[in-house]
């Protein structure tokens, strides 16, 4: 059967194999670079570019036993200047039948045909494409239909650009915007910085460039700083970001009213959501149930899931294929990553001098966890997305008071503010969290019920809130073994689950995983489900 290989040319490159049944896989380019959010473009530069872009793409197919000759079909997302083919794809696919697809149209095909629903409105926010930075869309059957695109992406934009100014401080580098998020919970709201960045979000041009000229301008009339690099203090940076998540909130509550207006128009109860600022988990989890009671929101919703969208687009668009079952729940795994087998493993962890290995099952490594150790884990197909979900995990005891600590400073490499997810066996969710939301990628932040903060301090924000991941034993059953195994021993069906790197990206496969394990306090690192691996 021919295949369709879509590829995600700019930032936050990705490759995508499919054929008109299933994903047969997917893999960010960054897992491979070791460097976030790397794009094909930085390769392009080198001299040996071309070179290094078909070892990437032959290493992909060779990995699902597949050739060039096997492609039948290139898709792309469109650019600002119209149906582009990059020169390295085209060199190297010349035979192929070419695909292009809008940027928010590959969104909210990402989230639609991997959703449950059959009708649904899909709403796209994010930091721009080809057709804008916010997109309201109706899906229907096997078609996803533009309602709406408009903005030039002024909502994402506000984020990277304030990211990238206090990377320039003594509070840099900040690595990603999620960090700003985590940051609002400990300042207080400025009016005027809300204002600013409420007005730059709905109004801005070219955020990118010219939004960080107007935050110095107003550090030196607001705040009196001459030389920001020296003279801002955390507290600043705090309120900055607490100002800036109280614009988004109202940003993204008032694009969830449009959301409804379209959802009575179309007479459909369900709305799924993508692009790069659904991320947001703390907007996400303040509106989204109080809103609704049908949602959806995929595991890639950022720049790298456009190839499994423009894929998908090119199955039910242009092919005419049904959403059915059988591809639904192939799209609802985000295990989409290189599938090593057992043998490549052990001659790997052989290989090494500094480790050694035993054999081990969930019993005793939930004995472990509940006695204070740190586990990384390395299990099957690596998770699509930028949050880690139980096969490229570190996880630790969330009783420990002081593991937030141990795990930012001892493991992570970063800063000390920065909050730490749980994962929850689902049918707990409420008896620990406010919202009984269903958020099997991560995508939630909710409020930690009082009389349960207490029993997970390590789980809980600053603010009492967490990005919970509720796990079903059919979505991850050894993830879901290990944690009911803790529950056994603790009486707590949570573990702290954060993604398995240290300032890298999420470790792809054993090598990177045994790096980290090396260079970071981890104590062991626990293996497709059976081995125990130590240091010597």
């Amino acid at each position: 059967m021919k295949k369709n290989l879509s590829i995600q040319w700019g930032h936050d490159s990705s490759l995508c194999l499919a054929t008109n049944k299933e994903i047969l896989g997917f893999i960010e380019l960054e897992r491979i670079s070791r460097i976030k959010s790397y794009s094909f473009k930085n390769i392009w530069k080198y001299d040996q570019g071309n070179k290094e872009f078909e070892e990437i793409v032959f290493k992909f197919l060779d990995n699902f036993q597949c050739n060039i000759n096997d492609i039948d079909k290139i898709t792309l997302t469109r650019t600002a200047r119209g149906d582009e083919i990059p020169n390295p794809i085209k060199k190297l696919f010349k035979n192929q039948k070419y695909f292009f697809f809008d940027h928010h149209e590959a969104h909210a095909a990402v989230g639609y045909y991997s959703s449950p629903f059959n009708k649904s409105i899909i709403m796209t926010m994010d930091g721009g494409g080809n057709d804008g930075g916010l997109g309201f869309w109706i899906g229907e059957d096997n078609k996803v239909k533009k309602i709406k695109t408009e903005g030039d992406g002024s909502i994402g934009q506000t984020w990277t650009a304030l990211r990238r100014y206090w990377s320039k401080t003594k509070l840099g580098p900040i690595s990603t915007e999620g960090t700003l998020m985590g940051a609002s919970a400990k300042g207080k709201v400025i009016p005027e910085l809300k204002e600013l960045f409420l007005q730059t979000m709905e109004n801005g041009e070219k955020v990118w460039s010219s939004f960080p000229k107007v935050i110095e301008s107003l550090f030196k009339k607001r705040f009196f700083i001459r030389q920001p690099k020296y003279f801002i203090n955390e507290q600043t940076y705090f309120d900055f970001c607490a100002s800036l998540q109280s614009s988004f909130n109202l940003i993204f509550e008032k694009n969830l009213r449009i959301a409804q207006k379209y959802m009575l128009k179309y007479d459909t109860d369900a709305i799924v959501l993508s692009g790069g600022s659904i991320y947001n988990c703390v907007a996400v989890g303040n509106y989204i149930p109080k809103y609704f009671k049908k949602y959806y929101i995929p595991y890639s919703i950022d720049d790298g899931g456009l190839a499994i969208g423009c894929n998908l687009l090119l199955n039910h668009k242009i092919n005419n294929e049904p959403k059915n079952d059988e591809y639904l729940h192939n799209l609802n795994s985000p295990y989409q990553g290189f599938d090593y087998k057992e043998n490549q493993i052990l001659n790997s962890i052989k290989s090494y001098k500094k480790i050694k290995f035993k054999n081990i099952n969930e019993i005793e490594v939930a004995k472990l966890i509940s006695e204070g150790k740190i586990i990384g884990i390395f299990n099957g197909r690596s998770e699509s997305g930028k949050r880690a979900l139980g096969n490229r995990s570190i996880v630790a005891d969330p009783r420990n008071s002081n593991m937030k600590n141990i795990l930012n400073i001892k493991i992570k490499n970063r800063q000390t503010y920065r909050p730490f997810a749980p994962t929850i066996l689902e049918e707990f969710t409420s008896e620990y969290f406010e919202n009984n939301i269903t958020s099997p990628f991560m995508n939630f932040s909710v409020q930690v019920k009082k009389d349960k903060r207490n029993l997970i301090p390590a789980a809980c924000h600053i603010d009492n809130s967490s990005r919970v991941q509720t796990l079903s034993r059919k979505f991850n059953p050894s993830f879901y073994k290990l944690i009911e195994e803790f529950y056994k021993i603790t009486n707590v069906p949570v573990l702290i689950n954060t993604s398995f790197n240290e300032s890298e990206p999420i470790v792809e496969n054993i090598n990177d995983a045994i790096k980290t394990f090396l260079e970071t306090d981890i104590d062991y690192l626990y293996v497709f489900e059976k081995y125990l691996i130590l240091k010597i």
